[in-house]
């Protein structure tokens, strides 16, 4: 599992990121390994968790969505790098 964290180093600058572990004591000693000392750590959702069927798009939102894709695709823009 991914976990974000926000905390600072042993010389007190600011670190954030994410880290993976099997769960929360794990993340929290890694990060302590590495010298990170957490103010907060929370489990990222992952892709697979989200559920994308609550973001409904209306019919003008849609038609405007799919013009500026074929804009893109035929200028020749990547959409994954």
């Amino acid at each position: 599992m991914l976990y974000k964290y926000k905390g600072m180093t042993k010389t007190g600058k600011s670190a954030k990121g994410s880290i993976e572990a099997s769960n929360m004591d794990e993340a929290k000693r890694k990060l302590k390994s590495q010298g990170i000392f957490y103010e907060n750590i929370a489990p990222t959702k992952e892709i697979t968790e989200l559920n994308f069927s609550k973001r409904e798009m209306s019919g003008p939102q849609l038609s405007s969505f799919a013009k500026e894709l074929s804009s893109y695709l035929s200028s020749g823009m990547a959409i994954l790098t």
